[in-house]
């Protein structure tokens, strides 16, 4: 069977992943969870491309995703490149003392030739879990400003106001 990556035509074996093709034809996809000792998670999502299958174009992880028809992939598009630099902004403000995701930046910044164009502070988290909520400026736009207090996710708020409830019935659970 027959892919294209990015121009060039590799061959391979149906239920192949891109990112083992894409290798073997010394293409580069840039990937942090994807290692030889634990390989196929998929976590980080960093090694993204988009698929063309059928003439259905979609984003897909290349360390999970198993060829299955002959397809046209891409590597490093514009839709590739803000997603990919919205996820190192969430690693890095998720992490930011982390040596493994500083790493992973500077070899990004080499990889894209841009860098991320978005700072880790330019995201709203939810203080209790983390989840990214979107970007101060939106934030801004929408609401008028940025608040001081904490933001919550929708389900971190239901936690937190279900606490509360119980508190003020008496009880002193804890979830």
């Amino acid at each position: 069977m027959q892919v294209t990556i990015d121009g060039i035509k590799c061959e391979c074996e149906k239920g192949e992943h891109i990112i083992d093709i894409a290798s073997r034809n010394d293409i580069q996809i840039p990937t942090f969870c994807h290692t030889p000792s634990v390989p196929y998670q998929g976590c980080c999502r960093f090694c993204i491309v988009e698929i063309v299958e059928h003439g259905v174009r979609k984003v897909v992880a290349s360390c999970v995703y198993p060829v299955k028809f002959e397809c046209e992939i891409f590597t490093n598009t514009p839709k590739l490149t803000e997603e990919r630099n919205l996820l190192m902004a969430f690693m890095n403000k998720r992490a930011p003392s982390s040596k493994d995701i500083a790493n992973l930046t500077r070899e990004w910044i080499k990889y894209d030739g841009l860098g991320p164009q978005r700072q880790p502070q330019d995201f709203i988290l939810c203080e209790m879990c983390g989840k990214p909520l979107g970007t101060r400026k939106r934030f801004e736009r929408v609401h008028g400003s940025y608040p001081d207090v904490p933001e919550l996710c929708d389900a971190c708020k239901r936690k937190y106001e279900a606490r509360q409830i119980y508190r003020t019935l008496g009880f002193d659970r804890q979830s």
